[in-house]
């Protein structure tokens, strides 16, 4: 990920603004938010063990599987997870 280096003003404005501020360019339009550090660590984290358990299971369920479950309405019942985790 890159990073932008702000002038001491801007970084002040930035310091002192509430979490979700809305950041816009000069001509009105948003570029994006601002997100206090903690949280941004938190989504990293997230997102990371959310990768590597992606990349754990990806063989554990077919495309196919997916498309007839997203045909049928996008839901597994519940005795087929149970099967699945083997929990039954």
């Amino acid at each position: 990920m890159g990073k932008i280096k702000l002038d001491a003003a801007t970084a002040e404005t930035l310091k002192a603004a509430e979490p979700g501020t809305e950041l816009v360019g000069p001509d009105g339009q948003p570029v994006g938010a601002l997100v206090p550090p903690a949280v941004y660590r938190y989504l990293q984290q997230f997102l990371e063990e959310r990768k590597q358990l992606l990349e754990a299971e990806k063989d554990a369920i077919s495309v196919e599987e997916l498309r007839a479950i997203d045909a049928a309405g996008g839901e597994i019942p519940h005795d087929e997870v149970v099967r699945r985790l083997g929990l039954s």
